[in-house]
């Protein structure tokens, strides 16, 4: 069963720190946890299926962000359950990976000429963020708006 530590004392005692984000007050913090979901329930095709279970680093997992105070307790979190990648680095960091029909590879160097020419033709949301579709980053900007909410509920008193 998923479990969401709610210290950052606990989680950095079971967690290994796969990607973290500290301002003055907050910290925000993903990590991996074990999927328990059978992958035949998530998939239709057996190759799929067969990745899932060869348990690779990234092979099947359940992506959490969570957000703690200055206290270390936790304040809010997000979750996604039945992830399959090629490694965990590959959901955290993808989003930040460009790819370059032109030269046929991904491109992860964001001072290169090559970055700039595919962040050009990039989609953009009326706020300015990326329509890029990973999850990664919709998982952070949730986990905080429901950490800015509960901040703001505590504070009135509610």
């Amino acid at each position: 069963m998923m479990r969401i530590p709610q210290t950052i004392d606990a989680w950095e005692t079971i967690y290994s720190p796969d990607w973290r984000f500290d301002t003055a007050n907050f910290s925000v913090i993903f990590y991996a946890d074990d999927e328990e979901l059978d992958p035949h329930d998530s998939f239709d095709c057996e190759k799929d299926v067969e990745f899932a279970q060869s348990g690779n680093d990234g092979a099947w997992f359940c992506a959490v962000v969570a957000v703690y105070g200055p206290d270390g307790q936790l304040i809010a979190w997000d979750t996604l359950g039945g992830c399959s990648y090629n490694s965990v680095r590959e959901f955290y960091s993808a989003h930040r990976w460009q790819y370059s029909r032109r030269q046929r590879r991904w491109i992860t160097d964001p001072k290169s000429r090559a970055w700039k020419a595919c962040e050009a033709r990039r989609p953009r949301r009326a706020d300015g963020s990326r329509m890029d579709g990973h999850y990664f980053p919709s998982m952070v900007r949730e986990a905080v708006r429901a950490a800015k909410h509960a901040v703001a509920l505590a504070q009135n008193g509610a």
